[in-house]
């Protein structure tokens, strides 16, 4: 239904310096550097409805239009839905594709349907492609996805001449969405208004009458509707990205924790980053929790608790709320936050360690008393060339001289005695006379001086005047 169109200094201006240059994730991140950084990733875990509205009367606008649906399809992640329906007499009023699931095969079907599309048809039903547009939100499956509409047409209502049905066709249509809206998400509608220099917009009243809100765009020359177009994206991040933020406030003030740094108390973060990041307050407040966090304990054996109190204060959101002017600073009363009360003055995991390593050197102790050590086993004593002489070993000590060796020297005596040591074990004290003691061992140097005792090991083997000796086992 258009016909004409012309570019106005205004409109050009107005687009410039509203959007500017750069892509609309850009600006909103030079617009929004925090909330962006913090809570920009949640905006793609949530599904969306894409619903495009493309009113084909409009030859004028066509190819502009098509490429800006083509370019928005393109990064649309998978997961999200997409429906393409076109506006044309009632009987070309009708959906170019079905709501479905998006995919990279999906993307590429519905482009190139829409390059297949011709505009510049006669006709325009408004009731019809409304009623379609309602449908489009009770897509099977998008219950939990935000809807978000897009509307391109001079909204001219033409079928065999140009009057506009009247309020007794919009009503059902009212209907039909107020019992709608109680199973879906608020829908965000965004009407691109093409001129039409013979009507005006007949019914754009009717529509905003059934959403309620929506935003108007005009648009009169198709020069500008790509940089208008992105001007509204840019205002659907920020409004997705208040709607976030906004959710994950409610959520936070619900359950406040707030922690004990140094007698300070702050708020604890959880795994999302903190919509308010300080917590005022009242004087009767801050004496209730300073009482709780001051704490003259010495020690504790378990670590400090969470305990629920009431208070009163402000919520401030000081790193957003100069981005987001409607995220005020919240104020509270009487309500419960969960606290977490103060350690002892000795650390509880400190107190827990002393405590375990006090009963491990008691247990111990105690274990190298009773039961009494006792020497299990043999000893063994070997020389090259003659037989090996075995000596059994039982009680606490033995005493090994010539009498029991023939091997050993006449005035060469050993003692040894089974023993517990605190950090060694089961081992032995042995002590020679007239004759050192040799440990046999390439690792480690080590002599056993006559007339002194030594701690040896179990099994351990020693050499004297050639003599091999082995030495018994500790029970």
């Amino acid at each position: 239904m258009v016909k004409s169109f012309f570019i106005t200094i205004v409109a050009l201006l107005f687009s410039t310096c509203l959007f500017g240059q750069g892509t609309p994730e850009e600006l909103v991140k030079k617009a929004w550097p925090n909330a962006y950084a913090d809570f920009g990733k949640d905006l793609k875990s949530s599904p969306l409805n894409f619903i495009f509205v493309l009113d084909i009367s409009d030859k004028t606008f066509g190819d502009d239009i098509k490429n800006i649906v083509k370019d928005f399809l393109k990064p649309v992640k998978d997961g999200d839905y997409f429906n393409v329906i076109l506006l044309g007499s009632t009987d070309k009023t009708s959906n170019l594709t079905e709501c479905a699931i998006v995919n990279s095969s999906k993307k590429n079907a519905i482009i190139k349907q829409i390059d297949k599309q011709q505009f510049g048809t006669t006709g325009s039903d408004g009731v019809k492609m409304t009623d379609l547009v309602l449908n489009a939100l009770n897509c099977t499956g998008a219950e939990n996805a935000t809807p978000i509409i897009f509307i391109f047409s001079d909204f001219v209502h033409y079928n065999n001449g140009y009057s506009v049905p009247g309020p007794q066709f919009w009503q059902p249509l009212i209907t039909k969405y107020d019992n709608l809206k109680k199973k879906i998400k608020n829908p965000y509608v965004y009407c691109i208004e093409l001129p039409n220099v013979d009507r005006k917009p007949q019914y754009l009243n009717y529509i905003k009458n059934i959403f309620n809100d929506l935003t108007t765009v005009t648009c009169t020359d198709p020069s500008l509707l790509d940089d208008k177009f992105n001007n509204i994206k840019g205002q659907i991040i920020k409004t997705l990205l208040k709607e976030v933020i906004t959710d994950k406030a409610d959520l936070q003030k619900k359950n406040i924790i707030l922690l004990n740094n140094g007698g300070a108390i702050e708020l604890k973060k959880g795994a999302d980053s903190l919509i308010y990041s300080k917590l005022i307050l009242n004087e009767e407040s801050e004496k209730k929790v300073t009482e709780i966090l001051n704490s003259d304990l010495l020690y504790s054996f378990f670590p400090p608790t969470e305990i629920e109190i009431e208070v009163s204060g402000t919520l401030v959101a000081e790193k957003y709320k100069n981005e987001l002017p409607e995220l005020a600073d919240d104020e509270i009363k009487n309500q419960k936050v969960t606290l977490m009360t103060a350690d002892s003055l000795i650390p509880w995991w400190l107190t827990d360690i002393i405590v375990i390593v006090l009963l491990f050197s008691i247990l111990r102790f105690i274990w190298t008393i009773i039961p009494p050590a006792k020497l299990r086993g043999s000893m063994d004593f070997y020389t090259p060339g003659k037989s090996t002489i075995v000596i059994d070993c039982f009680g606490n000590n033995k005493k090994i001289s010539n009498n029991e060796v023939s091997l050993l020297k006449n005035d060469f005596s050993l003692e040894i005695r089974a023993t517990k040591k605190f950090f060694k074990g089961k081992c032995l004290l042995i002590y020679p006379l007239n004759g050192d003691l040799l440990l046999d061992s390439r690792k480690v140097k080590k002599t056993a001086p006559r007339g002194k005792k030594t701690i040896a090991s179990t099994r351990s083997k020693w050499i004297v005047d050639g003599i091999n000796i082995t030495m018994p086992n500790v029970k």
